[in-house]
């Protein structure tokens, strides 16, 4: 974990770093519920310290693992995640914005269904409806993760999408004229 976010002060190139990450990727189903809670939180917030770093390929690798670590214990066990991610999808730099949604449409691959609970208070509520801003956004890339992120609740069909409706449809009708 420590090449991997903090690689770059000690002079290790990217591709180091890189490896460093996807071997902790692959090594998380084998150690992480073995690990001491302090040594999970000491993942979790590395983890999210990588999501802001300078290097896409970093950025990337930091939305593998955390995908992984969400399979590994649940959305719940990680009260510091969603609000980080919400706070880069508010953010005006288009580099955070991709990686927070890049990182939750890996997420909502795999468990759309978490994202639609009580015990972590309906996010989706509040992420459709940024999804669906980001629809009209400037960037081709950020686009493209919003409408794969529309894409997995709508597999779901959620109450937040279902009181979102007349402005997903105002924006998809508005992207199709």
């Amino acid at each position: 974990m420590y090449i991997f976010a903090y690689g770059d002060k000690c002079g290790f190139a990217s591709n180091i770093r890189i490896i460093a990450g996807f071997t902790l990727k692959s090594s998380l189903p084998l150690l992480f519920n073995s690990e001491s809670e302090e040594d999970k939180q000491y993942i979790r917030s590395c983890v999210l310290q990588t999501l802001i770093d300078p290097l896409v390929q970093i950025r990337n690798a930091s939305g593998v693992i955390i995908t992984q670590l969400v399979l590994l214990s649940s959305l719940e066990s990680w009260p510091e995640l969603l609000p980080a991610l919400m706070e880069l999808l508010k953010s005006n730099n288009k580099d955070c914005i991709t990686t927070a949604l890049s990182c939750l449409s890996k997420m909502m691959e795999d468990n759309i269904y978490e994202f639609d609970t009580p015990a972590l208070n309906y996010p989706l509520n509040q992420l459709i409806p940024l999804f669906l801003s980001f629809f009209e956004y400037p960037d081709e890339e950020v686009v493209y993760h919003s409408v794969n992120c529309m894409r997995f609740t709508i597999d779901a069909m959620p109450n937040a999408l279902l009181s979102s409706m007349d402005n997903y449809l105002r924006v998809c009708s508005s992207s199709c004229a």
